[in-house]
């Protein structure tokens, strides 16, 4: 669950406010600046869900007016605070792990030997979605591939292909297309609900399910994985541009060229920080 936007009303309409826009609240000895949308006509006062520290208002007539409301914003202030705090304590602010290519297909990713290919994950963790940012380096000038968030990796933590891999990445997320420039970088980014909390399911029962149930239920994503967009970019490896995967808008793409890693431990893709009951829990609620 995401921190809401919150809204406070006041006894009589607010007229003075800073020059830039905000409203101030006076908290014992420092000010807490508000960020606001515009008031208008009505009384009350929808606010951002952030509060930044700041120094002090620009006008006596604007602290005049917060000993007039002090009382009214400092409760919804202060909860506002610990709200977030208790958001932050879920996980971490920001996380970063790499891509590993996947060993069949890695000679077919990057162009030269003595500097092999490598992607950058960074997630900065929001209250009400996340932002990702996928680094590429010494990749094929041109090559294009499909981002996506999936159910399950098919490498072992250590890097290796996982034996025990069926053949199924299990759920899959479409995230963003990564078009690799002339000098070998690219960059995606994806704005989404992503760390500890990224799922999806199938709301249709299952045929003839006497309890409704759902064909697939809610299913987390913690892995981040991407696939070569043309097939053929992968046939010097080994791969049949005949046999498409499905990883791309038209359902014809190559095989996964980088994917993330599990947890040695928990076997959790990376985009789980929290313990997975707790994610479980974040889904079903």
């Amino acid at each position: 669950m995401r921190f809401p936007p919150l809204a406070l009303r006041f006894t009589e309409p607010v007229s003075r406010l800073d020059h830039g826009g905000y409203i101030w609240v006076k908290l014992a000895a420092s000010y807490l600046q508000l960020f606001h949308i515009p008031p208008t006509i009505s009384n009350d006062l929808p606010l951002y869900s952030r509060i930044v520290r700041g120094t002090n208002p620009d006008k006596k007539g604007d602290e005049k007016m917060l000993k007039q409301i002090a009382v009214l914003a400092a409760p919804a202030a202060l909860s506002m605070f610990l709200s977030v705090a208790l958001l932050r304590a879920d996980g971490p602010d920001e996380i970063s792990f790499n891509l590993a290519a996947n060993p069949k297909f890695a000679q077919c990713l990057g162009s030269d030997s003595y500097n092999p290919p490598t992607a950058k994950v960074t997630v900065s963790r929001g209250t009400a979605n996340d932002v990702m940012v996928v680094e590429l380096r010494n990749f094929k000038p041109g090559a294009a591939f499909d981002l996506f968030t999936i159910e399950r990796t098919n490498l072992k933590a250590e890097g290796l292909v996982d034996p025990a891999f069926t053949g199924s990445f299990g759920l899959a997320w479409y995230q963003s297309d990564i078009h690799v420039g002339d000098d070998g970088k690219a960059e995606a980014v994806v704005k989404s609900i992503l760390v500890d909390g990224i799922f999806g399911f199938d709301a249709d029962p299952i045929p003839g399910s006497v309890t409704g149930a759902p064909l697939v239920p809610p299913t987390h994503t913690f892995h981040v994985g991407f696939w070569f967009d043309k097939p053929e970019d992968a046939a010097a490896c080994g791969f049949d541009p005949s046999k498409p995967t499905p990883f791309n808008s038209e359902h014809k793409a190559g095989p996964n060229a980088m994917i993330s890693l599990p947890d040695a431990v928990t076997g959790q893709g990376p985009l789980l920080t929290v313990s997975p009951v707790g994610a479980v829990n974040k889904a079903t609620r």
